[in-house]
């Protein structure tokens, strides 16, 4: 039995969704980040909520607009879609590490508990044996992580390169073309990355459970992953001709078409399920878990738990950021490239890995437009720095 599959851009069943869903998919997403920034009193943690919120409707203009360009012209969305895949895993990580109260802290925790991480098949971590939980553990795991930033970005400089030396030719698998070699190190880099972030996960979840750490780490992972994986169910398809495609079209015009059509009608529920596992909760107080931590470091924690009582007897918000400047805020990469840099650094991997802490306070110290809260800046009493 086989099925042709018709073009979606000729096909008014599938025009109608898209209309339909497009618009849900973009107010669902514009709801859950003005939920964010009209309330942005807890930075830390909702900056890495928006980043992650964001996927979905990056993921919706790139399929969008992939079924109206040239076929030559679909490696500019694919680094833009992975570019930003790769910006939203680090985020989940720091967003996590917020949680548990920053990497110091858990290094704390893991150590006074004796904690270790057992090998296990049915976790597919069998492979490693018993590893002690320690700050080398912490900073490899974020280390996996930050490495695909790294690599994501070399390839977005490479990628153009190899164009316009007419060595790089998508989808053919020739050991005298760049695609071939491109896509293996960027498969190689993604299993780190996501292997790291499992890790992580199962050392941690006991500490998370209040946050719902399965949830979030479901739904990024089921982001991630749907694209990746429909797109070789439809490849398998098409190439053992169980589907066929129409007179006129060619098999990647089809493939690559139904691929963003089905991403499109699956932003949807990614959009409804991120706005339950990163909502406008996430970003709320606590002074027994992550953010108390980190509102520490700000040097703003004394009265952590009682803002809401102090903004209504202020008569309003005016401690807080602008809406554009919460945004602005969020989407602002630059502790990415901080924490990279901190991250490899010898300096900061000997003196129990302050990376994340670090760049936090550099930039609410540092950056006059930053919503932070500025009074760390006076605090005396912060944590020092060991010297090497």
């Amino acid at each position: 039995m086989t099925l042709t599959l018709p073009s979606v851009t000729h096909n008014q069943v599938c025009i109608f969704f898209m209309i339909v869903v497009s618009p849900l998919v973009l107010y669902i997403s514009g709801l859950h980040v003005w939920s964010h920034v009209r309330k942005y009193h807890n930075p830390v943690i909702q900056r890495y909520c928006i980043r992650i919120t964001l996927v979905v409707p990056v993921y919706l203009v790139v399929a969008i607009l992939s079924l109206f360009i040239p076929q030559n012209g679909l490696w500019v969305l694919d680094m833009v879609k992975a570019g930003y895949e790769a910006f939203a895993l680090y985020s989940f990580m720091a967003l996590m590490l917020a949680f548990v109260g920053g990497p110091a802290s858990l290094v704390d925790l893991w150590e006074s508990e004796g904690r270790y991480l057992t090998g296990d098949w049915m976790t597919g971590t069998c492979l490693h044996g018993t590893i002690k939980l320690d700050g080398l553990f912490l900073r490899r795991c974020v280390q996996g992580v930050i490495q695909f930033v790294i690599v994501r970005l070399l390839i977005v400089i490479i990628v153009p390169i190899l164009i316009a030396n007419d060595v790089f030719i998508e989808g053919k698998m020739r050991f005298d073309r760049g695609w071939i070699y491109v896509m293996l190190i960027h498969n190689v880099s993604l299993w780190i990355c996501l292997y790291s972030l499992w890790l992580f996960f199962l050392s941690t979840r006991h500490y998370l459970r209040p946050f719902s750490p399965v949830l979030k780490f479901g739904v990024i992972k089921g982001i991630i992953f749907i694209s990746f994986w429909q797109l070789i169910v439809l490849q398998i398809l098409i190439a053992s001709e169980v589907v066929l495609t129409p007179p006129g079209f060619t098999r990647r015009e089809i493939m690559e078409g139904w691929n963003s059509f089905l991403l499109i009608i699956e932003c949807l529920p990614l959009a409804i399920l991120n706005f339950v596992a990163f909502g406008p909760k996430t970003g709320q107080y606590d002074q027994e878990w992550g953010s108390w931590r980190m509102l520490v470091e700000h040097g703003d924690a004394k009265h952590a738990n009682h803002r809401h009582a102090m903004r209504q007897e202020e008569g309003g918000d005016s401690y807080a950021p602008k809406p554009a400047a919460a945004f602005q805020h969020a989407v602002d990469a630059g502790d990415v490239f901080r924490h990279a840099l901190s991250t490899f650094s010898n300096y900061y991997g000997k003196h129990r890995y302050l990376a994340l802490e670090l760049s936090q306070r550099d930039a609410a110290s540092t950056s006059p437009e930053t919503p932070l809260p500025t009074s760390y800046n006076s605090n005396k009493n912060a944590m020092p720095l060991a010297s090497p």
